[in-house]
């Protein structure tokens, strides 16, 4: 990537309650679903089509009770797989 290039990541953890829920509410074109097994732990990954010309992953997982949610823009596959990767539960 050059110095103008710009890779946004928000990065959320919610604890699960015993009433609680959480959810996602993506209204963009779902281009690829699919899981990664990573650690005895099930990631999830969404790709979608933003305003037809940005590329966001959904990339979501539990760990402990706690849900998590990674949402990247412009990333290829490749590199969001790279991220999961180095995913580390302890």
């Amino acid at each position: 990537y050059g110095m103008n290039d710009v890779i946004s990541i928000s990065y959320l953890m919610l604890p699960n309650y015993r009433d609680g829920s959480w959810g996602t509410d993506v209204e963009d074109k779902l281009l690829l679903e699919y899981n990664i097994e990573n650690e005895n732990t099930i990631v999830y990954l969404k790709k979608y089509l933003v305003e037809e010309k940005i590329e966001k992953w959904l990339i979501q997982f539990e760990y402990k009770d706690v849900n998590y949610c990674l949402i990247i823009n412009d990333l290829n596959q490749a590199e969001v797989e790279k991220i999961v990767a180095e995913l580390h539960f302890h």
